[in-house]
């Protein structure tokens, strides 16, 4: 932690005492309001007014939500990724990669969530995207916020709609619209 601390010393030494070295708490400490820490407080929790955090489809007018799987080619912006550190295919080969993932994630006849689901898990295996790791979930945007091609595609779709093939500069993109 950088910075100084005003107050609260008497909280942050509470804290410490229930750590080890290791890292591992050896207890639980309750900091209910300011100030007010122990290990068995009575009362009610501290309440505020303020709006709830945003979550992922807690998406506001003029924004949506999609899902997508990233090829990259050879040509793209940074043909290097996660998930293979020299990106070595053609256009046309991330291209067809995603026209075939396309088809068969389609042809299953699944809902919606079930839909949402295997697209998620397609975009672990498959995309070149770092936001893979959360299933391909870009989160709620606007328009202006994508390249172009890909924000033109996005917003072309309805809700539970897939796209075909979109080429962008960071390479070859399957958009599933969740919201």
């Amino acid at each position: 932690v950088f910075g100084e601390l005003i107050e609260g010393q008497s909280v942050l030494n509470e804290l410490e005492a229930e750590g080890t070295p290791s890292g591992k708490t050896t207890g639980k400490v309750t900091v209910r309001d300011c100030n007010q820490v122990g290990r068995d407080l009575k009362g009610p929790a501290a309440s505020h007014e303020s709006a709830p955090a945003k979550r992922m489809g807690d998406c506001a007018e003029g924004e949506m939500r999609v899902m997508h799987i990233l090829r990259k080619h050879k040509e793209c912006r940074k043909p290097s990724s996660a998930r293979e550190k020299v990106i070595t295919c053609t256009v046309a080969e991330a291209t067809r990669h995603l026209q075939v993932l396309r088809e068969s994630l389609v042809q299953g006849g699944l809902d919606f969530d079930r839909l949402m689901g295997v697209f998620g898990e397609a975009a672990k295996k498959h995309s070149d995207c770092g936001s893979a790791k959360k299933s391909g979930d870009l989160g709620c945007f606007t328009r202006g916020r994508m390249q172009k091609p890909f924000e033109d595609a996005a917003f072309a779709l309805a809700v539970g709609e897939m796209s075909t093939a979109i080429e962008t500069e960071s390479g070859i993109h399957l958009i599933f619209r969740v919201q």
